[in-house]
């Protein structure tokens, strides 16, 4: 009877893996899109992508300002306010997602052309777009994969992001600096 639960659990689990497994993508030749070459601090964010993609998987995406024609799966990044750089059928998918505010981010994964449009409500917004993608992509030694189902939408609940300095076992405290 405990060989069967056993079994049965195993089974399950192993079925939950295989599921989740297909649902991913694979981006591994992937290209990085930024609609504006000028805009340093988008730039900036499509350096972060490709930078921590480059040290976990020993891939180099290139950062392209114009669309090419070669079938590559694309990661989009954009501001959301500016439609004119966004073509058309990006700008569909986004309006399926609700408004961001300042900070805010929304990211869709458009299953038939392969594409990842990471779009900030502003260009910080964008940067914390390409930090959650980052941390939802599964980067291994010469392979990333995205979640096939990334459909999210999200502001602060406050209108400052805090981040944690230092760590102490007790207390958000960190006391080792010294005046120099």
């Amino acid at each position: 009877m405990r060989l069967q639960k056993f079994l049965l659990m195993f089974l399950f689990c192993f079925m939950l893996c295989q599921i989740n497994f297909a649902q991913q993508k694979d981006f591994t030749n992937a290209v990085i899109f930024t609609p504006e070459e000028g805009n340093v601090q988008l730039q900036e964010a499509a350096t972060v992508l490709r930078d921590v993609i480059r040290e976990h998987t020993s891939i180099s995406m290139p950062i392209l300002h114009e669309i090419s024609n070669d079938n590559k799966p694309i990661i989009f990044i954009c501001i959301d306010k500016k439609e004119s750089a966004i073509p058309k059928q990006y700008l569909i998918a986004l309006s399926k997602l609700s408004s961001t505010k300042k900070d805010g981010y929304k990211i869709s994964l458009l299953q038939n052309k392969q594409t990842i449009l990471v779009a900030g409500n502003d260009e910080r917004g964008a940067l914390y777009g390409v930090g959650y993608l980052l941390r939802k992509m599964e980067l291994k030694p010469g392979q990333i994969l995205a979640p096939g189902n990334i459909n999210i939408s999200s502001s602060p609940a406050y209108p400052i992001r805090g981040h944690q300095l230092g760590y102490r076992p007790k207390t958000n405290a960190y006391d080792a600096w010294s005046v120099a």
